[in-house]
């Protein structure tokens, strides 16, 4: 944990500065600012913290793409459930959240399990498979 430190020094108006404090100040400050501290007194605070804590640094986030060719493939197995599960077994949980917020407007929460988000995706999938073959306009086969 870092240690702070810190003095601070006062100089009346019209007091005389030590030679090392006006060296500092001359580097820091300009002329015209040194020159009003004086006629009009200043104060100063130093601080000082031990150890330096580093900035933290953000990591830039990997953008997923996901091919449009890998969307077809996931459109053309919804029609049998076995090959749809397959293929959405090759996906990690960033690209099951792409897919489900950008593809298939299916909003996955951020800490769901994988599983979960899979499900969510195959049932999104499937819903318009499962609703044609309840109309009776697709069969099982997935021909129209």
């Amino acid at each position: 944990m870092p240690k702070t430190e810190s003095k601070c020094i006062c100089y009346p108006k019209g007091a005389e500065w030590s030679p090392e404090v006006e060296t500092v100040l001359s580097s820091l400050f300009t002329p015209d600012a040194i020159k009003k501290f004086k006629e009009k007194g200043v104060r100063f605070r130093i601080s000082a913290q031990s150890p330096f804590p580093r900035p933290k640094i953000p990591t830039p986030k990997k953008e997923i793409f996901i091919e449009p060719k890998c969307l077809q493939d996931l459109q053309d197995a919804a029609y049998d459930p076995d090959k749809l599960e397959k293929a959405l077994g090759d996906f990690n949980g960033a690209e099951l959240q792409e897919l489900g917020k950008i593809y298939l407007g299916v909003k996955l929460p951020q800490k769901q399990r994988v599983e979960e988000s899979r499900r969510m995706i195959f049932d999104a999938l499937r819903s318009e498979t499962v609703w044609k073959k309840i109309a009776g306009v697709v069969m099982e086969d997935g021909n129209e």
